[in-house]
């Protein structure tokens, strides 16, 4: 999952669309298109996109974001080794 405000804004689209393929989720909060989802990361998001809450999540962003989102993981029964963000 990736969540930008617009779609210009993402970076290394194609190669992340290319290693994870249908995984490659993009979403945008400040504009709507209708091949991406245009709603905010929150924890039911997350519910319905995560397969496997043992896999690896790295998260970035402003540090509210990343608090909010850890947080939002943590719920969801994912490890606190699980998550890779910057301290």
């Amino acid at each position: 999952m990736l969540t930008n405000k617009t779609e210009k804004d993402v970076i290394c689209r194609a190669e992340l669309e290319h290693y994870l393929g249908e995984r490659c989720v993009l979403t945008y909060t400040h504009e709507h298109d209708p091949s991406h989802e245009g709603r905010h990361t929150d924890a039911t998001f997350l519910a319905a996109h995560i397969d496997d809450p043992e896999q690896l999540f790295y998260v970035c962003g402003p540090a509210g974001f990343v608090e909010a989102i850890n947080a939002h993981l943590l719920s969801l029964g994912v490890h606190p080794d699980r998550l890779v963000y910057e301290r």
